[in-house]
């Protein structure tokens, strides 16, 4: 199945179940639909039948909140750290800025919404990679809703493991570029982490003359990259209880 093929979102699982659902949502749509589905489940719950019509409204609401969201999000603007590591035009100077910065989730976020007020496209890829043996079979989701929760979660458990999940940010004003590009791994802040500072992400741009943009986007096209250089910046990662905070 292609990328224009899939859904918008996918769920396993009900909601009304012990166990609820899981929602896997594939683009922008997909978050206005499933929090359109929460509504409707939660109406059902106090005894509302859902009609075509009311179904509609929900979808409804949920875009005027999804489209208020983004409203919000476009007036916290751009963090000015990150504004000024995108304006410094000397590689030496970047190398010494990185080294005392420190970048937040939220920041990298604002970043890559908000990147059009200061002049930047952004092209954003995910890709995984993950041995044929390891990924999530029709066979598996009949037995998670079989009950059989501890077959599941050993596969669950290895597929966390072995997989190699790239988040890759791209950013494009005429002849500049800048990438951002982490793992799980690299957010990882324990002894698993490879870097002696913790949770970071990797930054290189056009000021490095070895690559191009073309050739650094491509590079995260395969699960091993051969991108030698880029500069680690400390990361802020959320915990759990900063969710929604």
């Amino acid at each position: 199945m292609t990328d224009k093929e899939l859904p918008h979102y996918s769920k396993l699982g009900t909601l009304t179940s012990p166990r609820g659902a899981l929602y896997v949502v594939h683009d922008q749509e997909g978050i206005i639909l499933a929090n359109a589905d929460l509504y409707r489940s939660f109406l059902e719950l106090k005894g509302v039948t859902i009609t075509p019509e009311i179904y509609q409204k929900l979808i409804s609401i949920s875009r005027e909140r999804q489209d208020e969201y983004v409203k919000q999000v476009a007036l916290e603007g751009i963090p000015e750290k990150l504004v000024a590591l995108l304006g410094i035009t000397k590689k030496r100077e970047v190398v010494k800025f990185c080294k005392g910065v420190t970048i937040s989730e939220d920041d990298l976020y604002l970043l890559i919404r908000n990147c059009a007020q200061i002049g930047y496209n952004c092209r954003s890829k995910y890709p995984e990679y993950l041995p044929d043996d390891r990924r999530i079979t029709d066979r598996d989701v009949a037995d998670m809703k079989a009950g059989k929760i501890k077959q599941f979660s050993a596969k669950l458990h290895q597929i966390f493991e072995e997989r190699k999940h790239y988040m890759v940010h791209l950013l494009e004003k005429g002849k500049e570029w800048h990438c951002f590009h982490y793992t799980y791994k690299d957010m990882e802040a324990d002894e698993k982490g490879h870097w002696k500072h913790g949770s970071h992400l990797h930054y290189v741009s056009y000021l490095w003359p070895e690559y191009t943009k073309r050739r650094v986007w491509e590079a995260f096209d395969q699960r091993s990259n051969d991108i030698r250089g880029s500069l680690h910046i400390r990361l802020k990662v959320k915990e759990v209880g900063d969710i929604g905070a």
